[in-house]
């Protein structure tokens, strides 16, 4: 009774299982099955067309069998999280395929036997190669406006990160440092703006006040700096804060406004 009972259920089951199968061959999803040892157990249509491998190639193989080291490591560590955490995870990763870079966010998920152990690990993959095309040169836009902005701004105006160190120097900048922007980047504001005497320091000191947001200008009055043509210039300066989109302080932008007054010429 019993056996006739498991062919009949069997037999009930096999249109479901048909079904699923072409659902998930139907999708743009890239899905896919593999065992605890990493051994590809199911993949879906989208998979095989990805890979250019049909899937009967690809069942019982791992990962190092396709694609490079350190691709596979990395597929590798994400199926060990998962296992270890018995729950869904996501990922965003860009990896090299056939038909080139391909970028995916995808949920990774544990497999489960009859016991509840966790038998092998499965993976829905998004890809999102358009969109981030398309956010990348939008990123790209917009920091070309930024710097055409930049140049056209006579105030010189220096970018720090949180430690001080430079990342931005407009045209402006440039001209009296005598340094370029990728010589300044890297370098604490205070070695490549250098105020004489007593105010030494000061930018360092600015760039602190700005990022602590407490009341006050951080230093007072005007700074004297000698430029790169070896000529005093007077500046009075201004900081803000720099936060990113979540509101997270990210650095400090530096205004100088010069007032250099220069000796009337006879």
């Amino acid at each position: 009774m019993r056996t006739n009972g498991s062919k009949t259920a069997g037999k009930a089951a096999e249109p479901r299982v048909e079904f699923l199968a072409g659902l998930l061959d139907s999708t743009n999803l890239v899905v896919y099955l593999k065992d605890l040892e990493g051994r590809y157990i199911y993949v879906n249509r989208r998979y095989e067309r990805l890979s250019t491998f049909p899937r009967e190639a690809l069942y019982g193989k791992r990962d190092p069998d396709f694609f490079k080291p350190e691709v596979a490591a990395l597929f590798r560590a994400q199926d060990a999280l998962v296992i270890a955490h018995r729950g869904p995870m996501e990922f965003e990763e860009t990896i090299p395929l056939p038909g080139g870079e391909r970028s995916f966010i995808t949920e990774k998920f544990p497999l489960f036997d009859v016991k509840g152990a966790v038998s092998g690990v499965g993976g829905f993959c998004t890809e999102i190669t358009s969109q981030k095309n398309r956010a990348e040169e939008s990123l790209a836009e917009e920091r070309e406006r930024l710097a055409v902005t930049m140049r056209s701004i006579s105030e010189l105006v220096v970018a720090t990160d949180t430690k001080g160190a430079v990342t931005m120097l407009n045209a402006a900048a440039e001209a009296l440092t005598g340094l370029s922007q990728k010589e300044a980047a890297g370098r604490l504001i205070d070695k490549v703006l250098r105020p004489a005497g007593k105010t030494a320091g000061a930018f360092g000191r600015l760039v602190r006040r700005a990022l602590s947001a407490k009341p006050g200008p951080g230093v007072s009055g005007e700074l004297k700096i000698t430029g790169a043509d070896g000529a005093a210039h007077v500046f009075i300066p201004s900081a803000a804060a720099v936060r990113d989109r979540r509101g997270s302080l990210i650095g400090a932008v530096i205004c100088l406004r010069e007032v250099t007054r220069r000796p009337a010429r006879r």
